[in-house]
């Protein structure tokens, strides 16, 4: 399972989200990463307190108890707007990070570009490992 390495981009993220919020000069990519951050964590959090309340995302392992059946038919009706966040969440940090990659080449500001260009890269690896855990629990009858 990814989980733990799942964990450590988080806090990877969670430390480098300071100082880059703190930045002097900060662009309008940063912010779009760290709101993407925030938006990314939803679909994890949902599945976090669906796997951690005893609920499958197969219909079958749920049956008999009707909390777990509740909130499957919720998982289902919700797993179709997770996954449009989150593509768009990613499609978002990939042009974020693009265009961060161009504005430094053009201004040939290098220097600086270490902290926001990692902070990006984490970002668009959080949304893939949100998204690797979306496909991995889609609800199944």
């Amino acid at each position: 399972m990814d989980f733990p390495a799942y964990i450590c981009l988080l806090v990877a993220l969670i430390g480098l989200s300071y100082p880059a919020v703190r930045l002097s000069k900060k662009s309008k990519s940063m912010i779009l990463a760290v709101v993407v951050n925030v938006l990314a964590l939803i679909p994890g959090c949902i599945l976090l307190w669906m796997r951690s309340s005893g609920v499958s995302a197969t219909l079958q392992m749920n049956v008999g108890d009707n909390a777990a059946m509740d909130f499957w038919s919720v998982w289902v009706k919700l797993c179709p707007l997770l996954f449009l966040e989150i593509l768009a969440c990613l499609a978002l940090s990939a042009v974020a990070g693009v265009v961060y990659l161009v504005m430094c080449f053009i201004g040939k500001d290098w220097k600086s570009a270490g902290l926001p260009l990692t902070y990006l890269m984490l970002t668009i690896g959080h949304c893939l490992f949100v998204l690797h855990w979306l496909s991995e629990n889609l609800p199944d009858a």
